[in-house]
């Protein structure tokens, strides 16, 4: 039995993708993030949207014989969610000490977005986070590189909330060494990548605002 050593890892083999046989990564997942931020400038959660690629999608809704009804869809969101619960939804923070701590998740559900299975929730942190005179890191990855998650363009960061204009994300794209590249592409379905190789191939966003100029 292969060791479980990451959440997502856990989930995939779950949804018995075990007769995959190429490099890392195996899945992708295209994200949007929405950073929550207050009048005072404190970013106060995150709504999430991953949209899985075709592939993933057909070993997901396999047992739903490609119809897959709300009650389907309902206890495949229940599922997912006890595992990424485990795993603090693969969101990393960095930048501040102590890292935000993760609150309550709401509105969790999968839907169909043309033929792709999509995955939209609202993450809530426990304690709403100054960002006006500190700048917050975060990334959205599984840190042993099975799955790729990516915004793959900064308009998939949308700030929203009254102090989203006052506030600015930028977006780093990765930039892995050719022999990261090389040793990823070199796993294959029996092998788990290092602890931390995902965080190499993880597009980090930095999030500052400004003080309320009012006053």
């Amino acid at each position: 039995m292969i060791q479980r050593r990451s959440v997502f890892w856990a989930l995939v083999l779950w949804l018995g993708s075990q007769s995959l046989a190429w490099g890392h990564p195996h899945s992708w997942i295209d994200m949007v993030s929405r950073p929550q931020i207050d009048a005072q400038g404190r970013l106060t959660a995150f709504q999430l949207s991953w949209l899985f690629d075709e592939f993933y999608t057909a070993t997901l809704l396999d047992d739903a014989k490609g119809k897959p009804n709300p009650a389907f869809l309902a206890g495949l969101a229940k599922q997912s969610q006890a595992t990424l619960k485990e795993g603090h939804y693969l969101l990393h923070f960095r930048g501040i000490t102590p890292a935000p701590t993760l609150g309550q998740v709401s509105d969790f559900r999968y839907s169909l977005f043309q033929g792709q299975l999509r995955l939209d929730f609202t993450l809530s942190l426990a304690k709403a986070v100054d960002s006006t005179n500190q700048t917050l890191d975060y990334a959205i990855y599984d840190n042993t590189y099975y799955i790729d998650m990516s915004h793959h363009a900064p308009d998939a960061i949308q700030l929203e909330g009254p102090g989203a204009s006052r506030c600015k994300a930028i977006y780093h794209v990765p930039q892995p060494s050719a022999k990261d590249i090389e040793y990823a592409s070199s796993l294959d379905i029996n092998q788990q990548g290092d602890e931390g190789l995902g965080e190499v191939f993880a597009e980090w966003i930095s999030l500052h605002c400004q003080g309320d100029v009012t006053q």
